[in-house]
């Protein structure tokens, strides 16, 4: 996996095209939509993990952001926004794969599985979502 200020540095090119005026991020992490990572790495190992659905989550100051990433990690164009104060993220368990829940106030219900070692930029996403 790249270096964490190579994927921010994808991530912002990315947002070039997205962000409205005014609007700046704050916080991301990058995330599998996926409700069981530690069995697809199970069973796939590297590619389990590779054929997962892999998604950059970023906070800014009026939004949270979901860019898709393909299997290396690079932005790609599809994208989905919702209003900050519209969503909630509850972070859970955590082992090798942190598990969140993304809830629209819609009931809508989005699983997420974030690496441990982004753990803290997931908690950093919920806390100021609160």
């Amino acid at each position: 996996m790249p270096s964490p200020a190579k994927l921010e540095g994808r991530l912002r090119e990315a947002l070039t095209s997205i962000l409205e005026p005014g609007e700046e991020l704050q916080a991301w992490t990058i995330a599998a939509i996926s409700r069981n990572m530690g069995t697809a790495f199970t069973f796939g190992g590297a590619a389990g993990l590779a054929g997962q659905i892999w998604t950059y989550v970023a906070l800014t100051n009026r939004r949270v952001i979901f860019v898709h990433a393909n299997s290396f990690w690079k932005p790609q164009e599809e994208w989905v926004a919702d209003p900050a104060d519209a969503v909630h993220l509850e972070v859970g368990e955590s082992a090798m794969f942190t598990k969140a829940v993304y809830r629209r106030d819609d009931g809508t219900e989005v699983p997420l599985q974030v690496q441990k070692k982004w753990r803290k930029q997931l908690e950093e996403i919920a806390t100021a979502l609160r």
